[in-house]
């Protein structure tokens, strides 16, 4: 019985000929995740650096080598930034592998290889915008504001 059960997919368009046990790519979850994940730690990072700032004396929060918490945040902002580009970058890559590679099945394991990618390309450029503009509001607004 178990082996009617297995290749009750095979050659008919079934869950088995599209793949339907797989799971998604690694590439998929990055490019899926990665911008809001980095938009977090800037996010979390950006309060803790600007309350140095803002309050130097609060003893949980120790001011930032380097000379003050704008070079820091500036930083933190570059580097959230980039890994916000890279995992948009891998969406991309994804999105256009998925659209080559796969046939004409809306609704099977293609489909939702294609909305992974197409949701992560469309999260990762939200997320990048949001880094962007979380990066520059160290310097646009004023301190402590």
């Amino acid at each position: 019985m178990a082996a009617g059960v297995r290749d009750a997919g095979a050659g008919t368009g079934g869950p088995a000929a599209a793949g339907g046990g797989r799971s998604p790519s690694w590439s998929a979850w990055i490019g899926l995740a990665g911008a809001p994940l980095a938009w977090s730690v800037q996010l979390l990072a950006s309060y803790a650096l600007a309350g140095s700032r803002c309050s130097p004396r609060l003893p949980l929060a120790p001011a930032p080598p380097l000379g003050g918490a704008l070079p820091a945040l500036l930083g933190v902002g570059l580097l959230c930034v980039a890994a916000a580009a890279a995992a948009g970058w891998v969406a991309v890559r994804e999105w256009r592998r998925v659209a080559a590679g796969e046939g004409s099945d809306p609704d099977g394991a293609a489909g939702r290889a294609r909305f992974l990618a197409a949701a992560g390309v469309a999260l990762s450029a939200v997320f990048l915008l949001a880094c962007l503009l979380t990066a520059l509001a160290p310097v646009l607004v004023p301190r402590c504001a």
